[in-house]
């Protein structure tokens, strides 16, 4: 049998191209879908803290600038309303996302939210830091389809569309 790599070599000896005839081949496929996510920032001028386009939901972006559009469109699922109940296990004063176009510009969305027992909106900033990677980490396992086929972890649950595999990355720094 023939190994792929020797120890401490940099890279993996996995063949450039995906094929079905070596098992390696088959693993080459496979790592070709998969999509890494590092949602770490949660600073004020992060972008899952900033408005996104209403229209990006087919995946989520690498930073989630896209996680209110891409959680409206899934708000109808069995998947958004897991997420949901998840969120609300850890942070019981949350009720809802809030997840409408921005009055002044509807082409743009927010990520905002209701707590529970009062009528007042808050958007991702006001989030604790803790709280907004709970919501992004793939520990949880929280797990959305994207219209695209790509499976976003946040925080599986299948929406009932066709499969991809990605690595969400989330850390505490």
């Amino acid at each position: 049998m023939r190994s792929l790599a020797a120890a401490g070599d940099k890279e993996s000896g996995l063949p450039d191209r995906p094929n079905t005839a070596t098992p390696a081949g088959h693993v080459v496929g496979y790592l070709r879908d998969w999509k890494v996510y590092h949602f770490h920032d949660t600073s004020e001028s992060a972008r899952i803290k900033q408005p996104g386009r209403c229209d990006e939901t087919d995946s989520l972006l690498p930073q989630a600038d896209n996680l209110a559009a891409f959680l409206r469109s899934i708000r109808d699922t069995d998947a958004y309303r897991l997420i949901v109940r998840t969120i609300q296990r850890v942070a019981p004063f949350f009720l809802d996302f809030v997840l409408e176009p921005e009055r002044d510009n509807p082409k743009l969305i927010r990520l905002r939210w209701k707590h529970r027992g009062s009528e007042d909106t808050f958007d991702a900033s006001d989030f604790s830091d803790g709280t907004l990677r709970f919501i992004t980490n793939p520990d949880h396992r929280v797990h959305a389809i994207g219209h695209a086929g790509q499976s976003v972890l946040l925080g599986g649950l299948d929406c009932g569309r066709p499969r991809q595999r990605c690595i969400p990355i989330s850390s505490s720094e």
